[in-house]
């Protein structure tokens, strides 16, 4: 039977929209739980606004009124879909901080010393938290910063550090323990507070098993995939409950391996707030990823505080060589009133 062209055209804007609705909850829904929308989730989601391109002038030249449809489409792919942020409640806050922090996975010391250096001399950040520098790469701190090193993790603060708890991971089938977590204890301008640098599991082997060069998609893999999934969880709710084990008020920054949206970040990291989620502005992606020489990003390293501090600046850093960007957050501390 033959159709108007106008029948093919809603067909396509209202068939658009109802993907970008099905990939949205997708992976809010099941994003870490099932490794068909752990892909979305950890996936190159701008893709899923190219339509957008072509259904646009479409609408424009056909029936203008397809623009609501590929408006709510446009809203849930930068919004829910690539995570764009806007500092919105920060805009009565003070502008003075209390403590700079920054966390930066340095991908196995791809981030010379010099370079490092120089970010800390521009950047001034009070606690520094490093992932991926192993021990045997001998990579140098200025000597003026205190340091604390556990595994492949270290914590640099410009204030005096009087306390160290080092978490390891359980060993599993496919491999050993390592250390995880490195929690200080640091005397600061403010008092006495807890900041944990944090390294989770990664998402990539679970995925990268179930994708396959020749048929793309290997659905042998698929429980090892979810297998893997459900190991990251127990990692995160270990970890949770490690550092709630400790009293002081809390800033924990890190490589947690998960973006906000995915359900173990919500089950497990929810409780703390998110500096880049209340103060910055973009979609904060710090990791790069490169597919056939295309990158593109993910956001998966976060400073989290507790109900003690506010963030009211975050930002990404400059990249220095490593497939992950610096992440920086400017905290305040609240008082006990709940005031500034």
């Amino acid at each position: 039977m033959f159709r108007s062209p106008t029948f093919y055209g809603a067909l396509a804007v209202y068939g658009y929209t109802g993907i970008v609705l099905l990939a949205c909850g997708l992976m809010w829904v099941a994003g870490d739980r099932w490794w068909v929308a752990t892909l979305i989730l950890f996936g190159p989601r701008w893709v899923v606004g190219i339509p957008l391109v072509a259904l646009v002038p479409l609408a424009l030249a056909v029936r203008p009124r397809w623009l609501w449809p590929l408006g709510l489409s446009a809203v849930v792919v930068l919004w829910p879909i690539m995570g764009l942020r806007l500092p919105w409640r920060t805009l009565a806050d003070p502008l003075h901080a209390d403590l700079r922090v920054m966390t930066y996975n340095i991908d196995q010391c791809r981030v010379d010393e010099q370079s490092f250096a120089e970010l800390l001399e521009v950047l001034q950040p009070d606690l520094v938290a490093v992932q991926e520098c192993p021990w045997w790469a001998r990579w140098r701190v200025p000597d003026h910063w205190h340091v604390e090193r556990a595994g492949e993790l270290l914590v640099i603060s410009a204030h005096p550090i009087v306390d160290v708890e080092v978490s390891r991971s359980q060993p599993s089938q496919w491999r050993g323990s390592y250390v995880n977590g490195l929690y200080c204890v640091v005397e600061t301008p403010v008092g006495r507070i807890g900041f944990a640098n944090v390294h989770l599991e990664t998402p990539r082997h679970g995925l990268s098993a179930v994708l396959d060069r020749d048929r793309l998609v290997d659905l042998e893999q698929a429980d090892y995939a979810d297998a893997r999934i459900q190991a990251r969880r127990l990692d995160s709710e270990a970890m949770a409950r490690w550092l709630a084990s400790f009293p002081e008020p809390k800033i924990i920054a890190g490589d947690f391996n998960m973006p906000v949206e995915s359900t173990i970040y919500r089950e497990f990291w929810q409780g703390y707030e998110n500096a880049f989620n209340r103060a910055g502005l973009g979609f904060g992606y710090s990791k790069q990823t490169a597919i056939r020489n295309r990158v593109y990003g993910t956001r998966i390293d976060h400073i989290l505080t507790d109900a003690h501090w506010r963030a009211i600046r975050s930002h990404l850093g400059p990249d220095l060589g490593s497939d992950h960007l610096p992440l920086v957050a400017d905290v305040r501390r609240e008082l006990e009133d709940g005031t500034w």
